[in-house]
């Protein structure tokens, strides 16, 4: 595989990591990495992005940053209809959240 030099760093948010899981998937990786995933999501659980760092994370830097109480769609502007998100202030979070990736992306 040959390397894409357009990305010098990812931010990801709630990433599905099932699918990088088997042995040499992550090998050509070696872009700088932070991620972020809910307590609560059931989707994408904080251990598939746990298994950034253990798989990444001797050779890439990889942070994780888990938020207490988010789940899935905590990382939306609008959360998919019937879902009621279980962050206190959402667009305090999402503010937040906007300002360390924008930071963390153009670093």
């Amino acid at each position: 595989m040959i390397a894409d030099g357009r990305l010098d760093r990812l931010a990801l948010l709630a990433p599905a990591t099932s699918f990088f899981q088997r042995p040499g998937a992550l090998d050509a990786v070696n872009t700088p990495i932070r991620a972020w995933v809910g307590t609560n999501d059931a989707i994408t659980p904080p251990a598939q992005t746990r298994f950034l760092k253990e798989a990444l994370g001797a050779r890439v830097s990889v942070e994780v940053d888990i938020v207490d109480g988010a789940d899935h769609f905590s990382f939306m502007n609008e959360p998919p209809p019937q879902m009621t998100d279980p962050l206190p202030d959402l667009d305090k979070f999402l503010a937040s959240l906007a300002a360390v990736v924008c930071g963390f992306v153009t670093a």
